[in-house]
């Protein structure tokens, strides 16, 4: 009896030990230093986090593509960089712990908005990447991003009924760089509004492979210090998105316009109008790119009269255009340095 006694004690000690174990001494990370401490653990099929050595001086850590269905509680508290994406994390409470981050990649995982909506006093925190979460969401939660005071740089999938501003509960003029394009997430977005983005003061704001149908005039002119817009192959969009970005964007500080692939693949050839272009030379336009197109008529007058003067860089390529009289007008661009018109249908 006393040595069955003895074993159920020993199971149950065995079993509290097993428990216990938080970390992994088997990780094999890679430890570098610049001037700063970091530690790669990316690729490792790990389950459990690593033991970490040094942990108070680890400034920035790896963690991508691994099997952590939550946020490891043993990380240095003074981390500023954090990667976690490409796991399955749908526990994402401990990130609270970290104050010091200010970089935070959660990528490809299973995070729900409501869930995230708990994470708070991100004072710190300059970049957020939250692409590939929020799957089964169609809006964003109110408030959101409360406590992330401080971001500057966010990428986040484009939900269907989702309004950007809705995340944040005051004016959010730090963020300038917003990402929702669906070409590294998801992006479902078939309408622009001007309620999305009046609380913002953005520079860069990529909208490309957003299934973007519409734009309503008045959309983007609260950004008068946008300096990059990309809205390509949103392949149902069409030249009159052109129209309403150009009126919206006039007086601004827009340098790069993306507009490829804005019809789709296959149909006539598109004619790009006097009117779709109006406003335009009222920008200090530097690129613009409306390749792939399948655009065969440029009218009398686009070149001459709307582009800036300021165009550097225009790109042509995979289209229908012949030598019309648009090159001739060409040379209207005084500033223009390239001029591509590669893969040209005949």
């Amino acid at each position: 009896m006393n040595m069955e006694i003895i074993c159920i004690i020993l199971l149950m000690i065995t079993s509290y030990v097993h428990a216990e174990v938080t970390c992994t001494n088997d990780a094999n990370c890679l430890y570098s230093y610049a001037t700063t401490l970091s530690v790669d653990c990316s690729s490792r099929d790990l389950k459990i986090p690593p033991c970490f050595n040094k942990t108070s001086d680890i400034v920035a850590i790896n963690l991508r593509n691994n099997k952590f269905n939550h946020v490891p509680t043993n990380m240095s508290r003074n981390i500023e960089f954090l990667d976690l994406s490409h796991n399955n994390i749908s526990d994402n409470t401990s990130l609270q712990k970290y104050k010091r981050l200010r970089h935070l990649n959660l990528d490809s995982n299973n995070i729900k908005a409501d869930s995230f909506q708990n994470v708070t006093r991100m004072s710190n925190l300059q970049f957020l990447s939250l692409k590939g979460n929020f799957i089964d969401f169609d809006g964003y939660p109110n408030n959101l991003l409360a406590g992330f005071v401080s971001l500057y740089h966010l990428r986040i999938n484009g939900l269907p009924q989702g309004n950007f501003a809705d995340m944040f509960p005051n004016k959010a003029y730090s963020l300038k760089i917003l990402d929702v394009s669906g070409f590294d997430g998801s992006c479902s977005i078939s309408r622009l509004n001007g309620s999305m983005f009046d609380k913002f003061n953005l520079t860069h704001l990529n909208l490309s492979h957003c299934n973007l149908m519409h734009i309503e005039k008045g959309s983007l002119a609260s950004q008068r210090h946008l300096q990059f817009l990309g809205a390509s192959y949103n392949e149902r969009l069409g030249f009159r998105g052109f129209q309403s970005i150009a009126h919206d964007l006039q007086n601004s500080t827009i340098k790069v316009l993306k507009l490829k692939k804005v019809h789709c693949t296959f149909g006539l050839g598109t004619i790009l109008l006097l009117n779709h272009t109006a406003y335009l030379n009222k920008t200090l336009l530097e690129e613009l790119y409306l390749d792939s197109n399948r655009l065969e008529i440029i009218e009398t007058g686009v070149i001459t009269y709307h582009l800036p003067k300021s165009l550097r860089f225009l790109s042509l390529g995979d289209n229908k255009l012949d030598n019309g009289i648009y090159v001739l007008e060409v040379s209207a661009l005084q500033n223009l340095q390239t001029l591509n018109t590669g893969h040209m249908e005949c």
